[in-house]
């Protein structure tokens, strides 16, 4: 199946007792596993009021996709965690960072009534926020070996 090229609105299908592995093509291969769904499909309207032969499974997923999945999408642009780390409460921080900046974003977009508030300048404007709140006049030093003395402020 992995290997099979499709057309445009082609089905391939294969099941295995309850289990249906399901390959089709839209604007790109999907592959689906299912043990609810088979290989039936339903004609669906497209933005461009064309009619278009979808898999049950795909209609399914797509009217029921949770916020999970939107929030992973969301979120994909700025995972921290991706990077390497030592240490595993770290790497926990931060993704709970991510997804409290983004729930932010959510709750002023629906508080706003604004749907186009931009992510990322909401981010960089909560840092802004920060520092002039929280910034202070001290300046620390780079820990670790350096040849020279910097100070950050």
């Amino acid at each position: 199946m992995k290997e099979k090229k499709l057309k445009e609105e082609e089905l391939v299908a294969q099941h295995s007792g309850l289990v249906s592995i399901l390959k089709c093509k839209d604007k790109k291969d999907v592959t689906m596993i299912s043990t609810n769904h088979g290989e039936e499909t339903r004609m669906k309207l497209t933005k461009c009021r064309q009619e278009k032969q979808k898999p049950l499974s795909v209609l399914d997923y797509n009217e029921n996709t949770g916020g999970v999945d939107l929030k992973d999408q969301l979120l994909q642009p700025y995972l921290l965690e991706r990077q390497k780390m030592t240490k595993w409460y770290i790497k926990l921080f931060r993704r709970l960072l991510t997804i409290t900046v983004l729930n932010c974003t959510v709750i002023c977009r629906a508080n706003s009534g604004q749907t186009k508030i931009d992510h990322f300048k909401l981010r960089v404007e909560l840092v802004q926020a920060l520092l002039i709140e929280h910034g202070s006049e001290s300046v620390r030093k780079f820990q670790g070996h350096h040849s020279t003395e910097k100070n950050v402020p």
